[in-house]
């Protein structure tokens, strides 16, 4: 009879890891979201719910390039990362924009 010990970072069977959970939740929220934009009630509600799909979409983004197996560590690093990468991106447009205006005059 052998006995198999876990290794430390060994997840349980049926336990869900922290990424695959948040990614599941982020395209619950996604859902959710499409939803509330479609409803023609009240005007408010879509611009909470637009404003909340391009918030959740940019952590699906950094939740969708994270290994479903990773711990909350590596989860939160990959979401820095890309945080990181997304300011980088909106700072240099916003300081690009002025330029960009004055060639096409």
């Amino acid at each position: 009879m052998t006995i198999k010990q876990k290794s430390v970072n060994e997840q349980p069977e049926n336990k869900a890891t922290f990424a695959s959970r948040v990614q599941l939740l982020l395209i619950i929220l996604i859902t959710i979201c499409f939803i509330l934009i479609t409803q023609r009630f009240e005007k408010d509600i879509y611009g909470y719910a637009v404003i909340a799909l391009i918030i959740i979409t940019l952590f699906q983004i950094a939740f969708g390039n994270i290994p479903p197996e990773s711990n909350w560590k590596l989860s939160l690093f990959g979401v820095v990362i890309a945080a990181t990468i997304i300011g980088a991106i909106v700072a240099i447009s916003i300081w690009i924009a002025p330029y960009l205006i004055q060639l096409g005059r």
